[in-house]
């Protein structure tokens, strides 16, 4: 598979990006990533990395620069999220260092909780049906625990509160198993800021919630206020 994701990556130009999107501009950060369907999954692949899913849960990822710290730190919490049977969390199972064309890139295998690729968290919460509220109070009281349950791995593992080693929007992280209907964590999780930092945003997403989900005096502020009070430890209302 290396030799495979090397060749997808060094095929990539921005000529081919355009030809992919038939001219049309791209304004986000993933605008110029090229995507193939697969018998049992897909690629993805851009200018800095190249990927493969497969729908068994199993993932490829090659990209430019040396993340292995990166990596071995998200096993960590893999593990420790294993070892204390909260939100599960994709699992690197291989990681190296190589050089494509004189530069140093990083070569990682991964495989998710469940055997699934799952279904994204954020295309749950926008299904648009009679029964959205309800399917709402349902996985979002899920991801308040989730979210909760992380970052008390991330207090454990690192042992220190002042790193800057927490998420703040953990929302394009998070999937769901139908099978298990479990919530899990997987892809790139953003590790870069602060725990206040963290409280700031949860914050203002406790607050908004309503007008974010567009269900304005609908109580379901409420409900997520009465799940975090009742039911989480780290996460607050403030």
């Amino acid at each position: 598979m290396l030799d495979i994701l090397t060749q997808k990556l060094l095929s990539w130009t921005p000529e081919l990006a355009d030809a992919f999107y038939n001219g049309v501009e791209r304004y986000s950060k993933n605008g110029d990533l090229i995507w193939e369907i697969a018998p049992t999954g897909f690629f993805i692949h851009g200018c800095e990395t190249a990927e493969y899913h497969d729908y068994n849960g199993k993932s490829y990822l090659l990209q430019f620069g040396d993340k292995t710290e990166l990596y071995h730190k998200k096993k960590e919490f893999s593990d420790r999220a294993d070892l204390a049977k909260t939100i599960l969390i994709e699992k690197p199972t291989f990681i190296e260092t190589c050089e494509i064309i004189g530069v140093t890139a990083t070569y990682v295998e991964q495989q998710r909780p469940y055997n699934t690729y799952g279904i994204p968290f954020v295309n749950l919460i926008s299904v648009t049906s009679s029964h959205r509220l309800e399917l709402i109070k349902e996985i979002f009281s899920k991801a308040m625990l989730a979210t909760d349950q992380f970052i008390q791995t991330i207090d454990i593992v690192n042992g220190d509160l002042t790193l800057q080693s927490y998420p703040t929007d953990l929302h394009d992280s998070m999937f769901y198993d139908p099978v298990t209907e479990n919530l899990f964590l997987a892809g790139t999780i953003d590790l870069t800021h602060s725990r206040e930092e963290f409280f700031e945003f949860f914050s203002g997403l406790t607050t908004n919630v309503e007008q974010l989900l567009e269900l304005p005096n609908t109580g379901f502020q409420s409900y997520m206020i009465d799940i975090i009070n009742t039911q989480c430890t780290i996460l607050h209302y403030p």
